[in-house]
């Protein structure tokens, strides 16, 4: 009998989650593996295989209906449970509090795809002891998460790419001394985006691309706030979905990448303050240094000497780190490639791989 995963991937991103889209790589090379995930249409998720990721389309006025009456989890959860009684895998992998909590509502034990970290009521109402194994990010979310005594089966999944696919390309020769700067995925403002577009604003011979899904209300406030910027091309949009194979050679072409958190809009949770982000492994595989906030999820980039960090996010300090990149290109893009190999998504997965396969053959 084929083996069969199905992961519940509670959230509206699926086509913008690193880790998700590796994992189903990964695992779908030896068996059958199936994705549960929405879309409430603020996200593109259309490249998205559908014979793989299960969609379920919620028009964004219904979306808007039930978050206002509190039953927009209820839902998800109800579609996550129908998912798992028609797809009949072998294992389950709950992707956070909610798809954990799906999962063992309809199953004896399942398997705990860590994301986005909360200590919430939910999950301290999980039964833990039906866990079969915990996959997270980091030791530090993972330290968070479980303080006291840690589960059995932890294996350590970073955010990043896989090495053995879209190697980066040669880095081209910019003309005039041009210093090419991308920001990278979600291109909301509690991400950094204006804190972006205000330190290039206030440089010369600078042009960022702003890459990745961009909302009508963000882009229409940009071209409005900035359209100096846009009218000299020191200011780029390219919000076209990149693949994952092309997505390393596509950031190759670039200088820096900046990686910033607004916390004058973001709650100061341990979730954020931790993120490791996937635009900073990205930028690590295509040995483009980082300039990005000082914070322990981005603590790799110092670890390695692969960019920047910095504690105030004004003008002149981006302009003083992207002085200093200039100076040291090549020794932050050494560090960025020796990150990136400490960091290949394929040899960090291997042993999880190795334990759901082995788990399933000893359950058949």
């Amino acid at each position: 009998m084929r083996h069969k995963i199905h992961i519940l991937f509670p959230s509206e991103w699926a086509a913008y989650s690193p880790t998700l889209l590796n994992l189903v790589e990964v695992l779908g090379k030896d068996c059958e593996v199936v994705v549960t995930c929405f879309d409430n249409g603020k996200y593109n998720n259309s490249s998205l295989d559908p014979v793989v990721f299960k969609i379920k389309h919620l028009p964004y006025m219904m979306f808007a209906l039930l978050a206002a009456l509190g039953l927009y989890g209820a839902y998800k959860k109800a579609m996550m449970r129908y998912s798992i009684r028609r797809e009949g895998a072998n294992v389950l992998i709950g992707v956070d509090n909610l798809g954990l909590a799906a999962a063992l509502e309809c199953a004896p034990k399942a398997h705990f795809l860590s994301l986005e970290i909360s200590r919430s009521a939910l999950f301290n109402r999980l039964d833990w002891g039906r866990v079969a194994s915990v996959a997270i990010q980091t030791q530090e979310r993972l330290d968070y998460l479980f303080p006291a005594r840690k589960p059995d089966n932890v294996f350590i999944l970073p955010n990043s790419p896989r090495m053995s696919v879209g190697s980066p390309g040669c880095k081209p020769q910019n003309p005039d001394g041009i210093f090419n700067v991308v920001l990278l995925g979600n291109l909301i403002p509690s991400h950094g985006l204006y804190i972006c577009i205000d330190a290039v604003a206030a440089m010369e011979r600078v042009v960022l691309t702003l890459k990745g899904n961009l909302s009508d209300n963000v882009r229409h406030n940009i071209e409005v706030s900035y359209g100096s910027l846009l009218g000299s091309k020191r200011l780029l949009i390219d919000d076209s979905y990149t693949p994952q194979d092309r997505l390393i050679p596509y950031l190759s072409r670039f200088d820096a990448g900046f990686c910033f958190y607004d916390f004058n809009q973001l709650k100061r949770n341990f979730n954020y303050q931790s993120s490791p982000s996937g635009k900073m492994y990205a930028y690590m595989a295509a040995g483009v240094p980082t300039i990005g906030s000082d914070i322990v999820g981005l603590s790799p980039i110092r670890k390695f000497d692969a960019g920047i960090l910095l504690q105030e996010h004004s003008p002149a300090k981006i302009c003083a780190a992207i002085d200093t990149l200039r100076q040291g290109h090549a020794r932050y893009r050494q560090g960025c490639f020796q990150a990136a190999k400490s960091f290949d998504f394929d040899a960090h997965a291997e042993p999880y791989k190795k334990y759901l396969f082995e788990a399933m053959a000893n359950a058949s």
